[in-house]
């Protein structure tokens, strides 16, 4: 007889698994990124606009904070149209939540947190200290931790790190035009 086949491929720790932890942490998702991208494209009209009709440093935030904010909105439809087809088939939503154990939901959760506190404390890091680092040291400093964080190799992390913004800087401040912080570089 053969041995028992056992599967040792990891398992997949997808909040799909978990259905009725998606929609809380889905919906405080939409509920941050809303929030979150009004309170970004608000600071972005703060900064100061260059004479001449130029774009200034305000743009790339004010953008990616409409972004998120607009991202944010769709997941929230998306979650209340997948809340209300889920109504209508209460009888699995039952069954699968019961077959995971609570624990097993909580640390799941949990983990999605920290994602989720890891990209907002990026975003309060680069509001705090943008103007006093400048905008190479900052976001260098966001994507290598970021790239860290979500499991990517320190010594790949910082190249990329780096060069990356180098290439952001670039484009920003020398194609576009856009005034960056400049910070202690000057």
């Amino acid at each position: 007889m053969s041995p028992q086949h056992v599967d040792h491929r990891q398992r997949n720790v997808d909040s799909e698994e978990v259905p009725g932890v998606k929609p809380l942490s889905d919906g405080l998702l939409s509920i941050a990124s809303i929030v979150g991208g009004i309170a970004v494209v608000l600071y972005s009209t703060t900064l100061p606009t260059p004479s001449g009709g130029s774009f200034g440093p305000g743009l790339f935030p004010g953008i990616v904070g409409s972004l998120s904010a607009l991202f944010g909105f769709v997941l929230g439809v998306a979650l209340l149209a997948q809340i209300m087809a889920r109504r209508e088939d209460r009888t699995s939503l039952v069954g699968e939540r019961e077959a995971l154990k609570a624990s097993e939901r909580r640390g799941r959760l949990s983990s999605h947190w920290w994602d989720v506190a890891a990209a907002l404390g990026a975003i309060g890091f680069y509001i705090l200290l943008a103007d006093v680092l400048g905008f190479i040291v900052t976001i260098s400093v966001i994507q290598i931790g970021l790239m860290i964080k979500f499991g990517s190799k320190i010594r790949w992390s910082f190249v990329i790190g780096v060069i990356s913004t180098l290439i952001l800087y670039a484009v920003f401040e020398q194609l576009l035009l856009i005034q960056l912080p400049d910070g202690f570089i000057g």
